[in-house]
């Protein structure tokens, strides 16, 4: 899991920025709740892949991606946008991203 979600954040850096300015978005607005079905909805409508397919949304893809993000944007966790429940990504960690800053190998 660990690797798939690396892979998609080399190749998705468009996809995962997009996502982050929707989270900016709901912070800025003081949304919270249900994140994850509001990035799934955010996702699917703009045709960003975060799962098997078109219109598709993986719970784990997004445990990765959304703790990628945590990284990127930590105000994020902080003021409880993202919140995070246990996922098989933690037992593996996070490998480097090249265009992450601090995460670059």
């Amino acid at each position: 899991m660990a690797r798939e979600c690396r892979v998609w954040m080399e190749l998705n850096e468009d996809s995962f920025l997009a996502i982050h300015g929707f989270l900016r978005g709901l912070m800025a607005r003081g949304v919270k709740g249900r994140t994850r079905d509001r990035v799934a909805l955010f996702c699917t409508s703009n045709n960003i892949d975060v799962g098997d397919g078109e219109h598709a949304f993986r719970n784990g893809k997004w445990a990765g991606i959304s703790r990628y993000m945590a990284l990127y944007d930590p105000a994020l966790a902080e003021c409880g946008i993202l919140k995070f429940n246990d996922s098989v990504i933690d037992c593996y960690g996070l490998l480097p991203v090249s265009w992450m800053p601090g995460m670059g190998e």
